[in-house]
């Protein structure tokens, strides 16, 4: 199967929702994400080595169609005190199988190292989700900081202009370029051993010209005035 299994499982998980939702005639869609989720989803991340818009973790909503939004209402509780309440609602739930697979990352942290910590620092998946509510803060500032630095349908920016702004800022605004000229394809591939070669040769000294090939056949070029990106046509 192409691409990541998971993730595509996902998404046939929420159109499937969005499917039962139209039936319905409502226009939310909630899930049952815990702080737990939002712990194991943390680490994940950071040992990905996302960047701010990665480390937003699970948002407790967006827009799964235009007339359609899905919430995660229970992201402040833990997953016991989850299983309480539908225990005392006398409500049923189940338990995906591949939870108990430890061969996946996510259910490797649940079952050993988050658990522990847990165990050691009660509260800590509760806090580690209100911390991902400040960090999706934080990333919605440099979101619209990358808006005004790197305007939508813009390829090539002023070098001096770009060497004020902080590494944060170019990196996700050259990941964003990178994605529109892909049609958001191979986003997983942008990670930093690509981007901070560029991030580095915009902010250093030097005027002589580098060419660095991106995948997905894009081009990034740093000129002493300038950088461009580009995805050049491939011959017929």
């Amino acid at each position: 199967m192409p691409g990541n299994p998971e993730a595509m499982a996902r998404k046939a998980r929420y159109r499937a929702l969005a499917d039962l939702a139209r039936e319905a005639d409502t226009p939310w869609v909630a899930t049952g994400h815990t702080a737990d989720d939002q712990f194991e989803t943390i680490i994940m991340s950071l040992i990905r080595g996302v960047g701010p818009d990665g480390m937003r973790a699970i948002a407790r909503r967006r827009r799964l169609e235009p007339d359609l939004r899905l919430i995660r209402p229970m992201l402040h509780i833990t997953r016991d005190e989850a299983r309480a309440l539908l225990e005392r609602a006398d409500i049923l739930w189940c338990e995906d199988h591949t939870n108990l697979d430890t061969t996946r990352l996510r259910a490797a942290l649940r079952h050993a190292p988050l658990a522990q910590i847990e165990s050691i620092r009660p509260g800590a998946s509760r806090r580690a989700s209100y911390s991902a509510d400040l960090i999706h803060q934080a990333s919605l500032v440099v979101r619209d900081r990358v808006e005004q630095v790197f305007p939508k349908g813009a390829c090539s920016w002023s070098r001096d202009s770009l060497r004020a702004e902080r590494p944060i800022v170019l990196g996700a605004g050259l990941r964003r370029t990178a994605l529109r000229l892909t049609q958001g394809t191979g986003a997983d591939r942008l990670g930093r051993k690509v981007v901070a070669p560029c991030i580095r040769a915009i902010r250093d000294g030097s005027t002589e010209p580098r060419r660095f090939p991106w995948p997905r056949d894009i081009l990034v070029t740093v000129t002493t005035h300038e950088v461009r990106m580009e995805r050049p046509r491939r011959p017929d």
